[in-house]
C-alpha cells in the first residue's frame, strides 16, 4: 500500500508514506515491547506481538479519516492528495478541486488537466472538467 509501519521497543509505532518518507502517524501501541510484526493482508495493515503478555495488536490506518487528518493535523496537504489518489482513499474531493480549480484560475491549463488525472475516483473525471479545461 505504500506504508512503512516501523515498531520500536519501547512500543511506539511509526507510519511513513514510502513514496514521499513523510510520517503519517505515530503512537504509542503497547506497553510492553514489541517481539514481532508481519503483514495483515486483509486489513493492509500490520499485526505485532509483544514480548511479555504476548498481546497481538493489529495496527491499520482508518482509511475514511487518513486524508483529513493528514492535511487538517499535519498541515499537509500534498501528501494528502497523494496517499488519496494512489491507494483510492476518500476525503480528499475538496483538495483536488481547489488545487484543480487554483491551476485553472492561474492559466495552467497543463496543470490543472494534471490533477484532474491524477484525482480519485470521478470528482474531476467527468464532462465538467474537460469543458471547463476546453474554455
Amino acid at each position: 500500500q505504500g506504508l512503512l509501519y516501523i515498531f520500536t521497543r519501547m512500543g511506539y509505532v511509526f507510519v511513513f508514506d514510502i513514496q514521499s518518507g513523510a510520517a503519517v502517524f505515530r503512537a504509542k501501541a503497547a506497553d510492553a515491547p514489541i517481539f514481532a510484526a508481519a503483514p495483515h493482508e486483509g486489513s493492509g495493515g500490520v499485526l505485532a506481538l509483544t514480548a511479555k503478555t504476548g498481546t497481538l495488536l493489529l495496527t491499520t490506518l482508518d482509511k475514511s479519516n487518513v486524508v483529513s487528518y493528514i492535511s487538517s493535523k499535519l498541515g499537509n496537504t500534498a501528501l494528502a492528495m497523494s496517499l488519496a489518489g494512489r491507494l483510492g482513499l476518500a476525503g480528499a474531493d475538496d483538495l483536488y478541486a481547489a488545487d484543480f480549480n487554483a491551476k485553472l484560475s492561474a492559466g495552467d491549463i497543463a496543470g490543472a488537466a494534471g490533477v484532474a488525472a491524477k484525482s480519485p475516483g470521478d470528482v474531476l473525471r467527468n464532462a465538467e472538467t474537460i469543458a471547463r479545461l476546453q474554455a
